[in-house]
């Protein structure tokens, strides 16, 4: 029933199946017993969800950023201009730190402490010169 509760507020159905994993393991940590996984009954009402409301479509995979590529976008910027600058910057860090697009750019501004400033950076050591990027939120 709670199934169906779900599909009628159009949650989709693999997320119907995490929150069906998610409750199955909360079983296991209580020791409780659970056999609505294999349940037949929840298989073909997931199934009917599925042919009802469709899947989501698979989303492309996302190709790698690569130095070689990130060279390639360096003959398009303008390295007397400063946000040209600062976009290298960024580009160049974020791939060498193996950082996610959401730690060295936001979508907007709504969330100040996430952006990255000049305060952000800081001399490790003159010679050779290093620096320290610290990061203000982080998925990891």
């Amino acid at each position: 029933m709670w199934i169906s509760a779900l599909a009628a507020r159009r949650v989709r159905a693999r997320t119907i199946e995490v929150y069906l994993s998610a409750l199955n393991s909360l079983h296991s940590e209580l020791g409780v017993s659970s056999t609505f996984r294999s349940d037949s009954q929840v298989k073909r009402v997931l199934e009917g969800i599925k042919r009802s409301f469709g899947t989501e479509p698979a989303r492309p995979p996302r190709l790698p950023v690569t130095p070689r590529i990130l060279r390639a976008v360096d003959q398009l910027l303008n390295r007397d201009d400063p946000d040209h600058r600062m976009l290298r910057a960024a580009m160049w860090s974020a791939c060498v730190g193996m950082m996610r697009p959401g730690e060295v750019g936001v979508e907007n501004a709504k969330k100040p402490e996430r952006l990255l400033t000049v305060s952000s950076l800081t001399t490790v050591s003159s010679e050779p010169l290093r620096y320290s990027l610290r990061l203000m939120e982080s998925k990891t």
